[in-house]
């Protein structure tokens, strides 16, 4: 399962409205992935340029690329 996480972060995103920000928090529940394991996917993500990181309270992750 744990091999899966990596595909399924940028999938739950694909399924929102493009260029929708998701917070962690949001992500973690729907894909049941512990918050801080999601964190890091997401960071190699982002320095992949797969998605954004938004900083701030209503920060969160966005893809960069519209999903096809």
């Amino acid at each position: 399962m744990a091999a899966c996480w990596p595909l399924a972060l940028p999938q739950c995103l694909a399924r929102r409205a493009p260029g929708t920000v998701v917070m962690i928090d949001e992500v973690s529940r729907e894909e049941r992935i512990p918050k801080s394991f999601a964190a890091k996917i997401f960071q190699s993500l982002a320095k992949g340029g797969l998605v954004k990181s938004n900083r701030g309270t209503r920060g969160g992750f966005t893809l960069l690329r519209p999903a096809r």
